[in-house]
């Protein structure tokens, strides 16, 4: 059943959206700090983040709150900020029983009504399992630090993606910011994909359907840097999640962007921005570079035990062309692999475990 609330509460003078610390949202949920925007601990920036109290289970949450009124000095904002939260709701009841994608708990409009008003004044709010943070500062970079915990993070992130893909959505920005911990359960660490709201729908439904690139540019696939996009969804949309998959290996290992590495290996009269012919025509220069990048920088970081399979990964992921991405066997047969793909970093994953207690246990 949909949790979903209208709250209209009696008020002398209405708080701002960063000034709701001790509200009680539905008689349920109570917001009881803010977050600092870009530290939110279940993914996304757009909106005031607090961590609340669930009074019904005691469990901690997470609140989204989105003052679209703030906007209505533009009529194209006010309707553009409107369109997004409502988007943002709908990908998280789409997402609803995906277990690697972080699950909204419920949703609805908080609304103070001053006194002597007529008119209330109204928040979107989306309340949302919480995390323990996002892992960009939980990396060892150090070369005894666990290869098994950074490959069991890529086997979470890749379930989550192979569970949007099969529900036809591509997820469109996926960083170390917007993976977020939850607690393990014993060695089992429990990572999920958070912030759906610039996600990418395969009927062509979404406000960001059209867009060349949603996401955060810091992460973007080589091709949408030069405002390429290919017309097929599995080597437009489905290809870019799978290049920021494999960005995000780089990250875990090389604590490096491919996507800011390879741009900063072409000559300056190549580079986004200043180029303006054809990603077609320059391809094989940025297949250069990215090769550049991945022997450079990239492969010698990884463990020698995982390097041969995780550097193939890498580059089945990565691939500049789009229409290469994927594993090899399942491009031939007319689908990236990404399921396949899953199943190799989790058997990766348990190799290194499996390694990681034998050294430690011979020291």
């Amino acid at each position: 059943m949909e949790n979903k609330f209208n709250d209209v509460q009696n008020v002398v003078k209405r708080p701002a959206a960063d000034d709701l610390a001790g509200i009680v949202i539905s008689q349920r949920y109570r917001l009881e700090r803010l977050l600092h925007i870009g530290k939110q601990e279940s993914g996304g920036n757009f909106g005031v983040g607090y961590i609340a109290t669930d009074l019904q289970d005691g469990n901690q949450r997470f609140v989204k709150v989105v003052d679209f009124r703030k906007r209505l000095h533009s009529l194209h904002e006010l309707r553009e900020i409107l369109e997004w939260a409502e988007f943002e709701i709908l990908m998280h009841k789409a997402c609803l029983r995906m277990s690697k994608v972080v699950r909204m708990v419920a949703h609805g409009e908080l609304a103070f009504l001053e006194e002597g008003s007529s008119e209330s004044y109204n928040f979107i709010c989306v309340v949302m399992e919480l995390g323990q943070g996002d892992i960009k500062n939980h990396v060892d970079y150090a070369p005894e630090g666990s290869a098994y915990w950074k490959l069991w993070v890529l086997r979470e992130i890749s379930l989550a993606v192979v569970q949007m893909e099969r529900a036809s959505l591509a997820h469109n920005d996926i960083k170390p910011s917007n993976v977020i911990r939850f607690a393990s359960e014993g060695d089992r660490h429990s990572i999920k994909l958070g912030d759906v709201g610039r996600a990418i729908t395969k009927s062509g439904s979404g406000p960001f359907d059209d867009w060349i690139w949603a996401g955060d540019p810091r992460h973007k696939p080589l091709e949408t840097l030069f405002g390429y996009q290919e017309q097929e969804w599995q080597d437009r949309s489905t290809a870019a999640d799978a290049y920021m998959l494999g960005n995000l290996v780089c990250f875990l290992f090389a604590g490096a962007s491919m996507t800011e590495r390879v741009v900063s290996s072409l000559p300056p009269n190549l580079r986004p921005g200043t180029f303006v012919g054809s990603y077609r025509d320059i391809i094989d220069v940025i297949r250069h570079a990215w090769n550049m990048t991945l022997d450079k920088h990239i492969i010698p970081t990884i463990p020698e035990q995982s390097r041969t399979e995780l550097s193939s990964i890498i580059r089945w992921l990565t691939d500049p062309d789009p229409v290469l991405r994927g594993e090899p066997a399942a491009r031939r047969a007319g689908t990236l692999g990404l399921d396949r793909v899953h199943s190799k970093l989790e058997r990766m994953a348990r190799r290194a475990q499996v390694f990681e207690r034998l050294t430690s246990a011979s020291r």
